[in-house]
Parts: structure tokens; sequence; C-alpha cells
């Protein structure tokens, strides 16, 4: 399979990125940072709110985290990369999960904190992309 109907649809210029399906944030929790706040740690999520707002991104309304599975053309992802360095780099010198009772988010913090940063950049970049449907597995 050499992905020539994938190819097609980023060609054409009507979507910029194909995105795997979102995880809601259940809806005790709300949005984004509701989640984060309450998964993570309260020191992370001071951190992430104020650096991705230094970096003009002010969007946590949203209850949908995009995961990095996506399909795009190296150009989208080439600026991707470059627009959220900088919040990378930043975040890794504050945010370390000291204070989190949750192991799992222990074990990768960095994972944890660029899945809030992602779909916030996804939301701001004004690309067309479209959510792929989630299959079921069995």
């Amino acid at each position: 399979w050499d992905g020539a109907a994938i190819k097609q649809q980023l060609e054409g210029g009507d979507i910029d990125v194909l995105q795997s399906a979102p995880y809601y944030v259940p809806a005790k929790f709300g949005s984004i940072i509701d989640d984060f706040e309450h998964s993570g740690s309260a020191n992370d999520t001071a951190a992430l709110i104020e650096v991705t707002k230094k970096h003009g991104f002010y969007e946590f309304a949203s209850n949908k985290i995009y995961h990095w599975i996506l399909i795009t053309r190296w150009p989208v992802f080439d600026c991707m990369m470059r627009e959220m360095e900088p919040l990378r780099l930043e975040l890794h010198e504050r945010c370390n999960g000291l204070d989190s009772a949750n192991e799992a988010y222990k074990k990768r913090v960095m994972d944890y904190v660029m899945e809030r940063v992602y779909p916030l950049w996804l939301l701001k970049s004004g690309l067309h992309f479209k959510e792929l449907v989630q299959l079921q597995g069995g």
C-alpha cells in the first residue's frame, strides 16, 4: 500500500492534517486544564497556564485532547515543531510532577504536558484538519 488515498487528501489543500480521534475529557473535569490539574500536578498546571499564555495560547476551554497520531505534509509538521519547541523547552525546566500523587504522571510528565500543548497549537494554527474515526478494537 503506497498511501495514495491519504496523499491525495493532503495534496488537495482542503485538509492540512489527518488527525486521530480525540480523547474527550470526562464531563466532571470540563476542560483540558481542569483534567490536567486533576491528573497532573498543581505546580505543573500553573506552569502550563503561564507559559502557554506567554506564547499566545489562551484557549483551554476545549474538552478534546488530540494525541500525536497524525498524518501531514512535512512543512506543516516542521512548522508545528518549530512553534511548539520553545514551549517544550520552557515547560521542561518547570514541570517535574513532584507534587503529584499520580505515579503514571510522574513517569512521563512531559508527555502529559505536551499532550495539553498540542491541541492548543492545533486549534490556534488555523489549519484545516480532519478527525479520523476511532476504530473499536476486537
